[in-house]
């Protein structure tokens, strides 16, 4: 059993919630670290670095007023922050899943409701402008379902983690109650789709090798396309 940082299912609760196709949107948690009564600003930094070790390639950074900022850049450099080996470990156990999917839903919302303000206002150019937008919209969406050829699972979906940013502030206010606060502050993109049951803890459909399982024909696709 890896051994996860203690708020890594918070994380995940939080992730599920807030991953949408073609946004990379962020999340925030503030994480206490407990110390020891009437430390020093060193004994605290000395916990900071050591939750904080091993856990980025770039030098850390100081901000003007002695903040320290950790940033971890894809998926690889954050699971290894969890202690969870991105090369040995499948994507049922590294990814975050199954996540809210946006579909063309929101885009039709917004063209009917410019549609409703202008037969609201007599506009009749832009009626006619919006009625054509709604109907090619809606032709285009149709004929795209009817040509999709998505694998088993198509309605499950996935992210992955693009870029975590953890923040230390020098002065904090709540370490009278023996413990420290880092900010970390996470953004996420869309991955793929399958249900890890029907995949062998795999993605059915993604856009590289690395998270669709190696024995399926969807493998063999991709890398021969180098993807």
């Amino acid at each position: 059993m890896l051994n996860r940082p203690p708020f890594y299912m918070t994380f995940i609760s939080l992730w599920k919630k807030m991953c949408y196709q073609g946004r990379k949107p962020w999340t925030q948690i503030t994480i206490a670290l407990p110390i020891k009564p009437a430390t020093t600003g060193d004994d605290d930094l000395a916990v900071v670095w050591a939750v904080m070790s091993e856990s980025t390639n770039n030098e850390v950074k100081e901000t003007a007023t002695g903040d320290m900022v950790w940033t971890m850049w894809g998926s690889h450099q954050y699971l290894q922050w969890l202690n969870i080996d991105p090369e040995k470990t499948k994507p049922v156990n590294k990814c975050i899943h199954p996540v809210m999917y946006e579909t063309g839903a929101r885009k039709e919302t917004l063209i009917s409701n410019k549609l409703k303000k202008a037969q609201k206002n007599g506009n009749s150019y832009e009626i006619e402008s919006l009625e054509r937008q709604l109907e090619e919209y809606l032709s285009a969406q149709a004929a795209k379902e009817a040509t999709t050829t998505q694998s088993s699972g198509k309605d499950y979906h996935w992210s992955n983690y693009t870029e975590c940013v953890v923040t230390y502030k020098k002065k904090q206010t709540r370490k009278v109650v023996n413990e420290l606060q880092l900010t970390v502050k996470i953004r996420t993109a869309h991955l793929g789709c399958g249900d890890p049951r029907e995949n062998n803890g795999y993605l059915g459909s993604a856009d590289s090798s690395d998270v669709v399982d190696p024995e399926s024909k969807m493998y063999q696709i991709l890398k021969s396309i180098g993807m």
